[in-house]
C-alpha cells in the first residue's frame, strides 16, 4: 500500500546507503500508472537489510507499507 509518491532503497546491513551502494531500489513500481514502489531481491539466510522510504521530492508526503514474503518454495 502506498500514498503520495514514495521511492524505496534497499541497503545491506543495519545502515543507510547512498543510491550508489543500494542492492536494490524503485521509484514508481511500473504498474500502469502507479507511483507506489515495489522492489523484489534475494536475501541471504543470514544477512540484515535496510529498508529506506521516502517522498520523490524533499518533504513531499508519502505513505509507503514495506512488506516480506519468503521466495516461492521456501519456509
Amino acid at each position: 500500500f502506498c500514498g503520495g509518491n514514495p521511492v524505496m532503497r534497499i541497503c545491506n546491513g543495519d545502515l543507510p546507503c547512498t543510491a550508489e551502494n543500494a542492492i536494490a531500489a524503485n521509484d514508481d513500481s511500473g504498474c500502469g500508472t502507479s507511483t507506489c514502489s515495489r522492489v523484489t531481491f534475494t536475501c541471504s539466510m543470514y544477512g540484515r537489510y535496510t529498508v529506506l522510504t521516502g517522498g520523490y521530492e524533499a518533504g513531499q508526503p508519502y505513505t509507503c507499507i514495506a512488506a516480506a514474503s519468503p521466495a516461492f518454495g521456501q519456509n
